[in-house]
């Protein structure tokens, strides 16, 4: 309920990129590998067949990683899977074997490079692998929406194309938040903050009664209304 989300929402920022992450890494001309890196997971993540949120907790893991050690360029591949393999470990019922991932990586590295990498993915994380998504928020947006009778979509419409609008405008909520993951100029934007931007636009574009204003899915999924109208002008520019 809305108090699991609360409580939730409260804790997300324990699980952000150190603050000065954006500033050392454009000093050091990052931010274009990133976008590569994690275009190339979403790849990894569809090629294996593995779940959305496996791929939205290792986008985390691995900026979080990045932001508190440095790496050789030639290493961020190898971060990437790793964050990977322990997503998967996290998330699927049928985790991905460190065997497969190097397979993935045209074994560029083996599985002892892995398995160390993951031993330092894990140790400077803390073991605080349990992060809260875009993903995750988006889902209990969804969810308390349809549970509360929300205005997604709006009245009066048949039942099977208020279901078709429905189903469309999530799942455009879901492919807005994966394209952010590639944008380093988000890395810091808090995931409630995303993901009621991403409603927003969304349910917006299928004109199922969004407000004029962002405060719809802002108050669902818990985010500031300035900092959501902030993030969609963003994402519309």
């Amino acid at each position: 309920g809305r108090e699991l989300r609360d409580t939730l929402l409260s804790l997300e920022g324990r699980y952000l990129p150190a603050r000065d992450y954006k500033t050392y890494n454009l000093l050091r001309g990052y931010a274009q590998m990133r976008k590569i890196l994690v275009e190339w997971l979403v790849e990894v993540v569809e090629e294996a067949k593995m779940k959305c949120e496996t791929l939205f907790l290792a986008v985390n893991y691995l900026d979080r990683l990045l932001s508190l050690c440095e790496f050789p360029r030639e290493n961020l591949q190898l971060v990437g899977i790793t964050a990977i393999l322990v997503a998967s470990k996290h998330e699927e019922l049928a985790p991905q074997s460190v065997n497969n991932l190097v397979i993935m990586t045209d074994n560029t590295y083996n599985q002892a490079d892995v398995l160390s990498m993951e031993r330092s993915l894990l140790t400077t994380l803390g073991y605080n692998l349990t992060a809260l998504t875009p993903l995750r928020v988006l889902e209990m947006l969804r969810s308390l929406s349809l549970r509360d009778g929300s205005p997604f979509p709006p009245p009066n419409l048949p039942g099977e194309l208020e279901g078709v609008l429905r189903r469309d405008a999530w799942m455009l909520a879901s492919y807005l938040l994966e394209l952010a993951l590639s944008e380093f100029a988000e890395v810091h934007t808090p995931p409630s903050v995303l993901t009621a931007a991403s409603a927003f636009l969304a349910v917006h574009s299928y004109e199922c009664a969004a407000p004029a204003d962002a405060s719809a899915g802002e108050g669902a999924a818990g985010a500031g209304l300035t900092a959501v109208a902030e993030c969609v002008i963003k994402c519309m520019g």
